[in-house]
């Protein structure tokens, strides 16, 4: 239907609607032209639309049509459909409410205290004189001092009269005479009682056309309460002693309490107060509210005194840390305390210097931690420090933002009466605002990875969105700093002071100047995601986004081999397109971040999509990084008519190089042949040569559990005061290397202590069961002789300590070591016995340590299973049946039989072989 293309065609055109210089697109003129009709048929339809609430008319010479939805998505809502003019439109809309709003100063007024404050105002606003209000909150959380600023908000937005009063009432003094309540509250006439010699004005009267503020009202009974129920209800009051005479007063409330509502006011007294609101304790707010608290405190003082203040970082902790049951009454009592006693003592210098030690006794933090960690200076406050620097400087991503926003009004400040982004100052800007986005990218990992997530998905459905509406392309990788940018914006607020904000304002217009197209196209992305990511926009952000656009958005190399970049992860692909493009200085990359296991069929949908969207007629290139991805030609369809080379295993150098080639212009054959042979990846491994540390190996034939028992044994006996490393190592690793492991490259290895030598050149070798015979503890120590006599005479008693046998045996086993001795010495008599040979004492107790690690691996069910001469125990097996022999009693009493794997390590202890395979198995 004709009248429904009209309205489509509209829809398109009014994207790009330009307030300031419109074209005649918008005429019925044009249209009439467009769809080859008569132009009063097209009036009649595009009157028709109008009559149908779809399209706006503007009633100017000549008259222009404008489809409404797309206007409001745009720019603004409207309530009407024609207009005499354009400024007639631009008149309605909306004025963005002043940042300079009084309770924007309060701390909190956007965390804690945001639903209380929208509540306090929803109160005052309220037509025909406001609605009474309660607010509750325990002593010291600044109830007065909202009242008061509720007071002048009135004033501000002319609810009141400027010289409206204000009268603070104290209900404590009036709690048990209702009598006097009622003389102070409403006045009386004179007779009224006895010395009621003249009338008399109460507080209500005094505060006629202004607010009365009634302070610890739950200190009324019920009939005090009772006494307020007539204004409450008619707005009129009685003075005491006439009950004829009714005065009407229009009088805002403010109730406060500390109390409890529930207990201590009657319901009837509840019901007639519409708007309570209950503010937080001091501890219920966050961090970040007490921080600026403080340092607006010591501000406050800093006044008073008229000198500067330097506080110290543990003073800070020290107010950070500590529970004030007072709330913020007691913390500035705290910091007015502090900065009177250093003042006292300094009192004739400049500079006024804050530390713990200034502060009273009753507020140091008794949990107090001397290794909370610090800023590295004192902070300097005066009476005209910025709160806001204060605040940013003690949060590094605050910090950031903050240096960006005032660095790029500083560009401005030299001439500020004629704002004009000449090519050297937009280059400047655009060099801070990549130092921002490479700092919130790469140097913070404090953000939250859901969040993030939530945020890049955002901007990128939403810039998708835009793509189509304005004609534009954006590289993929771009995303990811937009969305940094403004995930960590949401999480700062910054408020300009009158000049700086006057002047954001100015540099924003200048911006819009620039290039209109960007600025709309930013303004509505702005309009899609703040509620979806909970930003409050302010003009810096604008500003920022409209100029990195403008640079990084649609930039076209026209007659170039188009190039992506394909990788699994957070951001890999965007990470090394971005460093390349920007490395060129040309957006020769678009990037695209894939899951880990997203399917080959949807990473083809994309690189068809982007086919689609470019000219690759001199060819596409196609970085991966690997696996499915370089298959991803199996899924392209067959009409596609240009070359596509694939490259796998994209890094940054690989992609510089290709980026350089594709701006020289070279085709995309050639860029193969010269990349491929330049980027075969080189390997160095470097080790320290000289200063090694020192280091003791521990190992043992059974495994790295063992092993890992001696070296405990051993650092119980050798002093740290050394500095010598133990290190608990794998035997078979050690006897095949020969010495050539990392280990030896990284230390200088003094020794080898454990159960069987692994025959390392020009390393000693001490055996476990002659460190427990003491032979060999000269030797051990002689490798300490760096260490003086007395710490040679510590280490050798310790050895003798740790190292006698019951101990050795208690480390490696959990079984009781008595019985485990008992046994393990019956077994080795019998084998004497049996063999009539005679066992030395060194073997006996490698037998010792080795069989209760034995017995513990069989009741674990975990024996060691491969030996090196497994395929020859047949020749062996008269010797092995003997050891099992012996061995018996070990199988009676644990209830367990020894495999021959095992026997055979026995036997290798009894004939001490040194050459042992790999285990499987450890103890």
């Amino acid at each position: 239907m004709l009248k429904q293309k009209i309205l489509s065609y509209l829809a398109n055109q009014t994207a790009f609607f330009d307030p300031e210089n419109i074209s005649d697109i918008f005429t019925a003129s044009h249209i009439a032209d467009k769809f080859d009709i008569k132009r009063n048929t097209a009036s009649l339809y595009l009157n028709e639309l109008v009559t149908d609430k779809k399209v706006i008319k503007i009633i100017s010479r000549p008259v222009y049509f404008l489809h409404k939805t797309v206007f409001e998505n745009q720019f603004f809502n409207i309530l009407e459909y024609q207009y005499p003019s354009v400024s007639a439109l631009f008149a309605n809309q909306p004025q963005i409410e002043s940042n300079h709003d009084l309770f924007s100063l309060v701390i909190g007024h956007n965390q804690s205290l945001k639903k209380p404050i929208e509540q306090l105002k929803m109160a005052m606003l309220y037509p025909n004189g406001g609605l009474p209000l309660l607010i509750g909150g325990s002593s010291g959380t600044g109830k007065s001092y909202l009242a008061n600023l509720l007071y002048q908000y009135c004033k501000t937005n002319q609810l009141i009269d400027e010289n409206a009063p204000f009268v603070t009432f104290n209900c404590a003094q009036y709690a048990n005479n209702p009598e006097l309540l009622t003389s102070n509250l409403f006045g009386y006439v004179k007779g009224a009682f006895t010395g009621a010699d003249h009338a008399r004005q109460g507080a209500f009267e005094h505060a006629n056309g202004g607010i009365l503020f009634l302070d610890e009202v739950h200190r009324l009974n019920g009939e005090g309460q009772e006494k307020l129920f007539t204004y409450l209800d008619n707005g009129i009051i009685y003075r005491m002693g006439d009950t004829k005479n009714s005065i009407p007063l229009h009088v805002r409330l403010i109730f406060a309490t500390t109390e409890n509502l529930n207990d201590n006011f009657m319901r009837t007294f509840l019901r007639r107060i519409p708007v309570q609101v209950t503010l937080p304790d001091l501890e219920d707010r966050t961090k970040q509210e007490k921080e600026q608290l403080i340092y607006l405190l010591f501000r406050n003082e800093a006044k008073i005194i008229d000198r500067k203040l330097s506080i110290s970082p543990q003073t800070l902790i020290n107010f950070k840390n500590q529970h004030f049951i007072g709330n913020i009454g007691s913390l500035e009592n705290a910091i007015k305390n502090t900065v009177a006693y250093a003042f006292a003592k300094q009192v004739n210098q400049d500079l006024i210097k804050i530390t713990i030690y200034d502060i009273p006794q009753q507020f140091v933090n008794q949990q107090f931690n001397p290794n909370s960690q610090l800023n590295e200076s004192n902070i300097e406050i005066d009476k005209t420090t910025d709160l806001g620097y204060l605040i940013h400087q003690s949060n590094p991503i605050n910090e950031m933002i903050y240096d960006a926003y005032i660095k790029l009004s500083y560009l401005f400040k030299k001439n500020p009466q004629q704002i004009d982004i000449t090519p050297d100052i937009e280059n400047e800007l655009l060099n801070e605002i990549d130092r921002l986005f490479d700092k919130l990218i790469y140097e913070n990992k404090q953000q939250n990875q859901n969040i993030i997530k939530h945020v890049i998905n955002t901007v990128t459905y939403e810039l998708q969105n835009l793509e189509q509406m304005f004609n534009v392309q954006f590289n993929g990788n771009y995303i990811y700093a937009i969305s940094y940018y403004l995930y960590y914006r949401a999480n700062f607020e910054y408020q300009f002071n009158q000049i700086n904000f006057a002047m954001m304002k100015s540099i924003q217009q200048a911006v819009k100047k620039l290039n209109p197209h960007m600025y709309r196209l930013v303004k509505q992305l702005f309009r899609s995601i703040e509620n979806k990511i909970d930003l409050q926009t302010q003009a810096v952000d604008i500003i920022i986004l409209t100029l990195y656009l403008n640079k990084m958005g649609g930039t076209e190399n026209s007659g170039l081999t188009k190039a992506i970049i394909l990788a699994h992860g957070y951001a890999t692909a965007s990470s090394i397109a971005n460093v390349t493009n920007r490395l060129l200085g040309k957006n020769v990359f678009e990037a695209f971040d894939m899951p880990i296991d997203i399917a080959p069929q949807d990473i083809a949908n994309k690189v068809i999509n982007y086919i689609e969207r470019n000219d690759i007629s001199r060819g596409l290139l196609i970085l991966v990084d690997m696996g499915s991805l370089k298959d991803i030609y199996k899924f392209l369809p067959h009409t596609i008519n240009s070359p596509i080379a694939i490259i796998n295993n994209v890094s940054t150098q690989i992609a510089m190089n290709i980026g350089s080639l594709i701006l020289d212009h070279i085709y995309l054959e050639k860029i193969i042949e010269e990349v491929i042979p330049k980027n075969i990846p080189e390997h160095n491994i470097i080790y320290p040569n000289h200063n090694k540390p020192k280091a003791i190996i521990t190992t043992c034939v059974t495994g790295i559990g063992t092993a890992n028992k001696i070296k405990t044994l051993l650092k119980d006996s050798i002093t740290n005061v050394l500095n010598i490393e133990i290190i608990a190592y794998d035997f078979q690793a050690l006897e095949r290397d020969k010495g050539t492991d990392s280990v030896f490259l990284l230390y200088n290895v003094i020794a080898i202590i454990g159960t069987l030598n692994p025959n390392i050149a020009d390393v000693p070798f001490i055996s476990l069961e002659e460190l427990i015979s003491g032979n060999t503890n000269s030797i051990l120590l002689s490798l300490l002789h760096e260490a003086n006599q007395q710490t040679i005479q510590e280490i050798n008693n310790s050895i003798i300590k740790n190292f006698s046998l019951e101990r050795v045996i208690e480390s490696v086993t959990i079984l009781d070591t008595n019985k485990v001795i008992n046994y393990i010495e019956q077994c080795i008599i019998e084998f004497e016995n049996i063999t009539q040979q005679a066992l030395p004492n060194d073997k006996k107790i490698a037998l010792y340590i080795h069989i209760s690690c034995l017995i513990e691996r069989l009741i674990r069910n975990v024996p060691l299973e491969n030996h090196i001469h497994q395929t020859s125990q047949q020749c062996q097996k008269a010797s092995l049946q003997q050891i099992k022999e012996a061995c018996s009693v070990i199988e009676k009493t644990y209830s367990v039989e020894i495999p021959e794997i095992e026997l055979l390590y026995i036997q290798d202890i009894i004939k001490q072989k040194t050459e042992f395979p790999e285990l499987t198995q450890e103890f």
